[in-house]
C-alpha cells in the first residue's frame, strides 16, 4: 500500500485523500445513525420497561394472567435482542470499518507527514535552488572573469611559448656550438691521430730506412773487412815478395860482388832504384788502404751512433704515440660523457616539457569540464526560464486575446449605441488606450555554445591547427646522422688510414655544410634583427600615438585653451603659460615650441589695449595659418 501510494503522483494522492475524507464523513454519518438507532432502542427499552411497570400495575389492579405477561415479556425481549444483535452487527461493522479507516487514516497521516516533509524539503530545495541560481549567477560572473583570466593565461602561455621558443633557439645555438666544438675536437683528434699516424709511419719509414742503412753499413763493413782481408793478404804477399826480393837482392849482391867490375855494374843501381820505387809505391798504397780502413771504421762508428740515435727517436716517438693515444682515448671518453650528459639533459627537458604539457592539458580539461558543467547548468536554467517565459507569454497572449475580444465587444456595443443615438449627436471617440492596446511580446532567443567561449573565431576563417610544443622546440633540429657518421657509435674506432681519410672527407663535407648553415643562420639573424628594430619602431610610434590620443581626449579643454590663446591677453604672460599647457597636451617638439614662442613674442606688442580685439585676432590668425 505504501509503495503504491509512493508511486502515485501528487494530484492522484490528493484525489485519494479527498475520497477517503468523504468515506470517513459517510462512516461518521453511519455511526451517528447507529448511535441514534441505539438511543432509539434504549428509549424503546425504557418505554418497554415503563410499559412493563405500567402493565404490572394494571395487572395487579385488574388481575391479568401471568401467561399474557410472559408473552409480552418474550416479545419485548425478542425485539430487544433483535435490536441488540442488529446494533452489535452495525457496531462490529462500524468498528471494523473504523479500524480499517483508522489504519488508512494513519497511513494517510503518514503520507501527509511525508508530503509535509517533502513540501518542506521541496521548499528547502527551492531555497537551495534559488541559492544555487544566485551562486550560478555569481559563478557565471566568476566564469566570465575566469574566461578573461584564461584569455590572459592564454596570452601568458603564448608569451611563455615565445620565451620557450627563444630558449629552444638558445638551446639549439648551444647545441650547434657544442656540435661545432665537438666537430673541432674530432677534427683536432683526427688531425692529431693522422699526425700521430703520420709520425708513426714516418718513424717506421725512418726505422726501415735506418735498418736498410744499417744493413748497407753492415754489408759495406763486411766488404771493407773483405777488402782489408784482401789487403792484408796482399800485404802478406807483398811482404813475402819483399822478403824474396831481399833474399834475391842479397844473393844478387853476393853475385855482383864477384862481378863488380863487370859490365852489369852500371845496371844494378837502376834495378835497385826501381825496386825501391815500387816498394815506396806499395807502402803508399798500404798507407792509403790503412787510411780508408780507418775512414770506414769511423763511418761504421758514426752509423752505429746514428742508428742508436734513430732507435732513441723511434722509442721516443712510440712513447709520444702511446701518449697521444691515451689522450685521444681520454678525449673520446670525455666526449662520450658529454654526449651522455647532453642526452640526459635532453631527456629531462623532454620529460619536463611533457609533464608541463600534461599538467597544462589536464588543467585546461578540468577548467573546460567545469565551464561546460556550468554552461550546461546555465543552459538548462535558461531553458527552464524560456519555458516559463513561454508559459507566461502564452498566458499574456491569451489575456491579450481576451482583452481584444472585450474591446471588440465594447466597440460593437459603442457602434450599436451610436446607431441607436440620433444623427445629430456626434459619435464618441474611442479611447486611444482601447485602440492601441495590442501588446506583442517577441520571444528572446539566447543561444550558448561552449566552443564559442574562450575560443574566438573570425568570419570566413578556418580553425588553425595548433603545433605541438615538441614540434616547436625540436622541429628543425640537426640530423643525428652527423654524430653517427663522425663517431660511428659511442666509441671512436681506431681504423686504418683509408678509413680515417674517408672520415676526414666526411668531416670536411659536414664542416662545409655547417659553415653554410652558419652563414644562413647569420643571415636569418640579421633579418630577424632588422624585423625586431622595425617592430620596436612601430611599437614606439604606437606608444607615441597612444600618448597623444590620451592627451587629445579632452578636445573641449584643448578648444578652450586654443581660443584663450588666440584672444588678446588680459594679463601679461598669459599666452606663455597657455603655451606650456599646449606643449604638454599637443606634444610639441622643440622646433614647434620655438615657432609658437616666437609668435607669442611677436604678437605681444600688437595686442595692446588700445587696438581692437578684431584686428588682433585677424593678425594672429594670419600668423597662425603660417603653421
Amino acid at each position: 500500500m505504501a509503495t503504491k501510494l509512493q508511486s502515485m503522483e501528487k494530484d492522484d494522492l490528493i484525489k485519494v485523500l479527498k475520497k477517503t475524507l468523504e468515506q470517513q464523513k459517510h462512516l461518521k454519518e453511519q455511526l451517528a445513525q447507529a448511535t441514534k438507532e441505539k438511543e432509539d432502542a434504549l428509549s424503546q427499552l425504557s418505554a418497554t420497561t415503563s410499559n412493563e411497570t405500567a402493565l404490572k400495575s394494571p395487572k395487579q389492579e385488574n388481575g391479568f394472567s401471568n401467561h399474557e405477561v410472559d408473552e409480552l415479556r418474550a416479545e419485548l425481549k425478542a425485539e430487544y435482542e433483535a435490536k441488540l444483535s442488529r446494533e452489535k452487527g452495525l457496531t462490529s461493522e462500524a468498528s471494523s470499518s473504523l479500524k480499517a479507516m483508522s489504519i488508512e487514516l494513519a497511513d494517510y497521516d503518514k503520507q501527509i507527514k511525508s508530503f509535509k516533509e517533502e513540501k518542506s524539503s521541496m521548499a528547502t530545495k527551492l531555497e537551495t535552488a534559488l541559492k544555487e541560481h544566485d551562486e550560478l549567477s555569481k559563478s557565471l560572473t566568476t566564469c566570465q572573469e575566469e574566461l578573461k583570466n584564461s584569455n590572459q593565461f592564454n596570452v601568458d602561455l603564448e608569451k611563455a611559448l615565445e620565451i620557450a621558443k627563444r630558449e629552444a633557439e638558445d638551446l639549439r645555438l648551444q647545441k650547434r656550438e657544442v656540435e661545432t666544438s665537438k666537430m673541432e675536437l674530432m677534427q683536432t683528434k683526427i688531425h692529431e691521430d693522422s699526425h700521430s699516424v703520420k709520425q708513426v709511419l714516418d718513424l717506421t719509414n725512418e726505422l726501415s730506412q735506418t735498418s736498410l742503412h744499417i744493413d748497407m753499413l753492415k754489408a759495406s763493413l763486411a766488404s771493407v773487412k773483405a777488402q782489408r782481408d784482401s789487403l792484408a793478404s796482399e800485404t802478406q804477399v807483398l811482404s813475402e815478395k819483399l822478403t824474396l826480393a831481399q833474399e834475391e837482392h842479397t844473393k844478387y849482391i853476393a853475385k855482383t860482388k864477384l862481378m863488380y867490375n863487370d859490365t852489369w855494374k852500371n845496371r844494378i843501381p837502376s834495378t835497385y832504384d826501381n825496386l825501391n820505387q815500387e816498394i815506396g809505391v806499395l807502402k803508399q798504397e798500404l798507407q792509403g788502404k790503412d787510411v780508408e780502413i780507418e775512414r770506414i771504421q769511423n763511418e761504421a762508428t758514426m752509423r752505429a751512433e746514428e742508428s742508436m740515435r734513430w732507435s732513441e727517436k723511434v722509442s721516443r716517438a712510440e712513447r709520444e704515440a702511446e701518449k697521444w693515444k691515451a689522450e685521444a682515448e681520454a678525449n673520446i671518453s670525455s666526449l662520450t660523457r658529454a654526449m651522455d650528459d647532453l642526452r640526459e639533459l635532453r631527456s629531462r627537458y623532454e620529460t619536463a616539457l611533457s609533464d608541463e604539457q600534461n599538467r597544462g592539458a589536464q588543467a585546461l580539461e578540468r577548467q573546460k569540464r567545469d565551464h561546460e558543467g556550468v554552461l550546461d547548468k546555465i543552459i538548462s536554467d535558461r531553458k527552464l526560464d524560456s519555458s516559463r517565459f513561454e508559459q507566461v507569454e502564452h498566458k499574456l497572449k491569451s489575456e491579450i486575446d481576451g482583452l481584444r475580444r472585450e474591446r471588440d465587444e465594447l466597440q460593437k456595443q459603442l457602434d450599436n449605441v451610436n446607431k441607436m443615438m440620433p444623427t445629430s449627436s456626434t459619435p464618441a471617440p474611442s479611447t486611444p488606450s482601447m485602440q492601441n492596446r495590442s501588446v506583442e511580446k517577441e520571444p528572446v532567443h539566447q543561444t550558448y555554445s561552449s566552443r564559442s567561449i574562450g575560443s574566438p573565431t573570425f568570419a570566413g576563417s578556418e580553425p588553425i591547427p595548433e603545433a605541438s610544443l615538441h614540434d616547436v622546440l625540436f622541429g628543425d633540429h640537426m640530423n643525428d646522422t652527423i654524430e653517427g657518421s663522425i663517431y660511428g657509435g659511442d666509441e671512436y674506432p681506431i681504423a686504418t688510414v683509408s678509413q680515417l681519410k674517408e672520415t676526414l672527407k666526411v668531416a670536411e663535407q659536414q664542416n662545409t655544410t655547417l659553415r653554410e648553415l652558419l652563414a644562413e643562420s647569420e643571415g636569418n639573424n640579421e633579418l630577424f634583427a632588422d624585423q625586431v628594430s622595425l617592430l620596436k619602431e612601430e611599437i614606439r610610434r604606437t606608444q607615441r600615438n597612444n600618448e597623444r590620443e590620451n592627451h587629445i581626449n579632452n578636445t573641449e579643454y584643448i578648444k578652450n585653451i586654443i581660443f584663450q590663446f588666440m584672444r588678446p591677453e588680459k594679463v601679461s604672460g598669459e599666452r606663455r603659460q597657455l603655451l606650456q599647457i599646449l606643449r604638454t597636451m599637443l606634444q610639441l617638439n622643440d622646433e614647434e615650441y620655438k615657432v609658437m614662442f616666437d609668435m607669442t613674442t611677436e604678437a605681444a606688442p600688437l595686442d595692446s589695449p588700445s587696438t581692437s580685439g578684431v584686428s588682433s585676432l585677424s593678425s594672429f590668425f594670419h600668423r597662425w595659418n603660417g603653421l
